[in-house]
């Protein structure tokens, strides 16, 4: 069960401070964070078992483990290189929060040209019907593994009062405390 949207911003409100520190030192938000994470990276062999799954479901993608610029396991898929592949591709992004029982999929379209790879836009909801088919794939075996919901586009879009990484209010959203505060920053 997806919790409220009053329990996901006490724990947004819980892990990520308010206010701006010029000192650099770590808040109390941001000590039980880094906590929290430490705790859930000892899970990171459940999510490498997780990867290894949806390489074998989906071996038209290329699956890779993004885990590491926010408190959540992330994957992305990309389209296979050996198959021809359009100028402008959408790549699929998975996360799994560590700090509520949620996550994510989203889209992030690129540009390439002489090799070089050029953010076009991000897609969190709808999703393009290009990637729908890899998404509810990935968001089916996330739900079996993890036993976590989706989170709902309007909590993700949500405005929170908080300085996430260098997303800072009236910026910030639900989404960016719960998952990445730069979605679109694939590897």
């Amino acid at each position: 069960m997806t919790p409220t949207r009053d329990q996901l911003l006490s724990i947004a409100l819980d892990y990520w401070p308010s206010f701006k520190d010029y000192e650099q030192e770590p808040s109390p938000e941001d000590e039980r964070r880094f906590a929290v994470c430490k705790q859930k990276l000892q899970e990171h062999d459940r999510w490498r078992a997780f990867l290894r799954d949806l390489r074998r479901e989906l071996p038209e993608s290329t699956i890779g483990d993004y885990t590491g610029p926010g408190p959540c396991f992330c994957c992305v898929a990309y389209p296979d290189r050996n198959l021809p592949q359009p100028p402008l591709r959408w790549v699929v992004a998975a996360c799994v929060s560590f700090l509520a029982p949620v996550y994510t999929v989203y889209g992030v379209q690129f540009d390439y040209s002489d090799n070089e790879r050029v953010f076009k836009q991000l897609a969190l909801w709808p999703l393009p019907s290009e990637i729908q088919a890899t998404a509810h794939i990935i968001a089916r075996r996330i739900e079996e593994t993890f036993q976590v919901t989706a989170l709902p586009h309007e909590l993700a879009e949500l405005r929170v009062p908080l300085f996430v990484q260098f997303t800072e209010p009236p910026e910030t959203r639900l989404f960016h405390a719960l998952f990445l505060d730069n979605p679109e920053n694939l590897p």
